[in-house]
């Protein structure tokens, strides 16, 4: 299937990996894409990274360590301007392996790469998309048989993309997302129990189910009237959370804040963090909040249980479900040593299983296999 031109005359070359995506804006993918990048060695990879309309917030950090960060437009939903600019650069640079993220990135990353026939082609899942319609799960269906491999953010990641989509489960390899532990790490546990910050962070998305925790907002200031939610993040669902604040009365015990690059400010501000999804691929921003040593609660759904175990690494609550999540929430604000107790657990937890160096260096594994076996055709 796979026909691959003379790319390797100098055994002693860099290896050449192009990423695309869409705007690296501020996104648990977005974020693990840079952390990766950044922290590949450059004396051994050569990376570049094509972002598809605009390079969005997070390219700088890119460029300031000195990566290359290309724009290509795409002016049309077909995109055929964009795979055509794509095709093009791939023909005349010859990367060596490709590596797409995210649905625009998967798409038109792929497609250029078939017909630039690139060596190696690439992707990881980065979430599982309960919304994704039957038009595109029909497209990531199709380009799988062209993908080399898939890597998925978490187990529950590879299932949905093996029984929902229908990707060939051989195809699919679990890498799981790190963070640079060193930038959030906290080793002293404060805990105002009494007028507690409760932080969520993260797209104002359906997804996300931040609309169920303003509602148990309702519950907690009953017993904490000084607790405060913040709502870090943007998104299409900004004026309705607003909304939701103003008509239950909660102005002041509930903020809708901006998205920053400077989580672990927030993070240091908070007691604890709530994750009230109602899926996720993995979620970024929870293996911070617990390197941060942050007691956590969160929904009980797939992904996020590899993560945060019931009663060990934090408090699960049913999705959807306000007053549960209101009773974990009041639990660990009546329990500070069982705060204290399930924060160190899944801070412990992090440091182990879920750092930066583990994840960049299985990527990096997979990287050097694909370039070894294409050396020995």
């Amino acid at each position: 299937m796979f026909i691959t031109r003379p790319y390797l005359k100098n055994m002693n070359q860099k290896i050449k990996i192009y990423y695309v995506l869409g705007p690296l804006n501020y996104g648990g993918a977005e974020r693990m894409l840079v952390d990766l990048i950044k922290n590949l060695d450059k004396k051994i990879f050569l990376p570049k990274v094509f972002c598809l309309r605009e390079k969005g917030t997070l390219a700088q950090e890119l460029i300031n360590s000195g990566i290359e960060v290309v724009v290509i437009p795409k002016k049309n939903k077909l995109g055929f301007d964009t795979l055509k600019i794509l095709t093009k650069i791939f023909k005349q640079e010859k990367p060596i392996i490709i590596h797409t993220h995210l649905f625009i990135g998967d798409t038109w990353g792929r497609l250029a790469a078939i017909f630039a026939r690139v060596p190696t082609i690439f992707s990881t899942e980065h979430n599982i998309n309960h919304d994704e319609n039957i038009f595109k799960r029909l497209i990531k269906l199709i380009l799988s048989l062209f993908t080399h491999k898939i890597f998925a953010v978490s187990q529950a990641v590879k299932d949905y993309s093996h029984k929902k989509d229908g990707i060939n489960a051989q195809k699919i390899k679990v890498i799981y997302n790190g963070i640079d532990t060193a930038k959030f790490i906290q080793t002293e546990f404060n805990f105002n129990h009494k007028n507690p910050i409760i932080s969520c962070i993260g797209r104002l998305e359906e997804q996300k189910g931040q609309k169920y925790l303003i509602l148990a907002m309702t519950e907690i200031i009953k017993k904490y009237p000084g607790a405060r939610l913040w709502l870090v993040g943007n998104g299409s669902q900004q004026k309705n959370l607003k909304a939701q604040t103003d008509k239950l009365n909660l102005k002041n015990s509930v903020e809708l804040l901006p998205a920053t690059p400077d989580v672990k400010a927030i993070l240091q501000k908070t007691d604890i963090f709530v994750l009230p999804s109602l899926w996720e691929g993995l979620g970024i921003v929870l293996l911070e909040a617990l390197a941060a040593l942050k007691p956590v609660v969160a929904s009980r759904i797939a992904a996020v249980d590899e993560i945060i175990i019931d009663n060990q690494t934090g408090l699960l609550a049913e999705p959807k479900n306000s007053l549960d999540l209101a009773n974990k929430i009041i639990c660990l604000l009546e329990n500070p040593n069982l705060a204290k107790e399930l924060a160190t657990n899944g801070q412990k937890m992090i440091l182990e299983n879920f750092n930066l160096k583990k994840m960049t260096s299985l990527y990096a594994k997979e990287y050097l296999i694909s370039y070894e076996n294409l050396t020995n055709k």
